[in-house]
């Protein structure tokens, strides 16, 4: 069993190595891509993330940084994956995509964790040297979902954070012969992984105080509001 640790510098990796870690993630948005499809930004978040870390203080900052953190990890023997897991990419960004591909293989990168249908078959197409997980926002939820990815031989399958132990016991005992991933520390977003459907730029609800019978500040101002008009 090895222990996956998410990073954004290369400064938490021989820490984390002590603690146990054997692989680490990590996300990178090229210079490119920002000016790109960011032509603004709200609080250091991303418009449009190459990856789920969305705010751009989570990736590494440049092709130098990520380069050492895959030096150092080499270096120790140590696995490092690269999130490219946003939720869907457009056809128009393939062109860019394929440049990014290019520029993180010519620093060794070669395992991808990946999201959206069209970017995996892309690279399952055209970077069949690349190990592809697929991410948790895939929802994988039953031995169906497996069978279905299985056809872009994916060298992991990680599954949603919030599944029951139950189903990830049935679904591993029905498919021996493939990896998988299980997330041991969560947040607690009931909007997490593929059901998130916010524009974080915006100000996710997801941030506000909630409970299973969700009120947010807002309304709850509102309420206070209207309780005093006569």
């Amino acid at each position: 069993m090895n222990i996956l640790m998410p990073i954004q510098t290369v400064q938490e990796i021989i820490p984390l190595i002590g603690a146990g870690a054997t692989e680490f993630y990590g996300g990178y948005i090229s210079d490119n891509w920002k000016k790109k499809y960011n032509k603004e930004k709200a609080d250091g978040i991303l418009q449009i993330s190459l990856n789920n870390r969305d705010r751009e203080k989570t990736n590494f900052k440049n092709i130098a940084d990520l380069q050492k953190a895959v030096r150092l990890c080499e270096k120790y023997k140590k696995s490092f994956f690269l999130v490219i897991n946003a939720k869907w990419f457009p056809q128009e960004c393939f062109e860019e995509l394929n440049s990014y591909i290019q520029e993180i293989r010519d620093i060794g990168i070669e395992r991808l964790i990946v999201s959206d249908i069209g970017l995996i078959k892309f690279l399952f197409d055209n970077y069949p040297d690349m190990k592809l997980s697929i991410s948790c926002l895939n929802e994988i939820y039953n031995s169906a979902s497996v069978d279905f990815y299985k056809q872009f031989n994916p060298e992991r399958i990680v599954f949603p954070r919030h599944i029951n132990i139950k189903d990830v016991e049935m679904i591993a005992n029905s498919h021996k012969n493939t990896e998988f991933e299980v997330f041991v520390l969560s947040d607690k977003c009931i909007y997490d992984d593929g059901n998130c459907r916010c524009f974080h730029d915006w100000g996710p609800i997801c941030q506000e105080s909630w409970s299973t019978n969700y009120i947010g500040r807002e309304i709850k101002n509102m309420m206070t509001s209207t309780s005093n008009i006569k």
